[in-house]
């Protein structure tokens, strides 16, 4: 919000904690969105920078949506894209930190879940699509129940 701009819309025969919550959630939706325009530029960025000769050559700007932070499971702002097939590329971290990371997502063969792949340039990128090259792209289970997407499924910690 920037100087001069009207600070809300509330209808003056509200009360005023009904006013000040309409406050309230109209900052609240205008940080999100802040925060998920940033994660989706700085998606963008990562990918012109670490990956010049493939996603930056297919993937525009306009393909990632941003998504704000989900602070009560811990979530910090990304951005996704989908690519094809089911298959997404998700995003974290900011340009300025350590903690950037892109991951693709790959449908299970099982198609009840996804294999999430951490990325890490052009290199990773091509080696990993390489070995998907069939149609449609899956990532196999040696069988049906041993899908590691699934919570049920990976084995118990002793």
């Amino acid at each position: 919000m920037r100087f001069g701009e009207p600070m809300h819309t509330v209808d003056i025969t509200d009360s005023p904690l009904e006013q000040l919550l309409s406050l309230v959630g109209e900052r609240l939706a205008d940080q999100q969105a802040e925060q998920g325009e940033n994660a989706a530029a700085a998606a963008a960025a990562h990918i012109y920078e670490r990956y010049p000769d493939t996603l930056r050559l297919v993937v525009d700007e306009d393909d990632w949506r941003g998504h704000p932070a989900v602070s009560e499971h811990r979530l910090a702002p990304a951005a996704s894209a989908h690519i094809g097939q089911g298959l997404w590329l998700v995003h974290t971290g900011t340009s300025a930190s350590d903690d950037e990371e892109l991951r693709l997502l790959i449908p299970c063969a099982c198609e009840r879940g996804y294999v999430d792949l951490l990325l890490d340039g052009d290199m990773d990128l091509l080696g990993i699509l390489a070995d998907c090259q069939h149609q449609p792209v899956r990532m196999p289970h040696g069988n049906p129940y041993d899908c590691a997407s699934l919570p049920d499924s990976r084995p118990a910690t002793v």
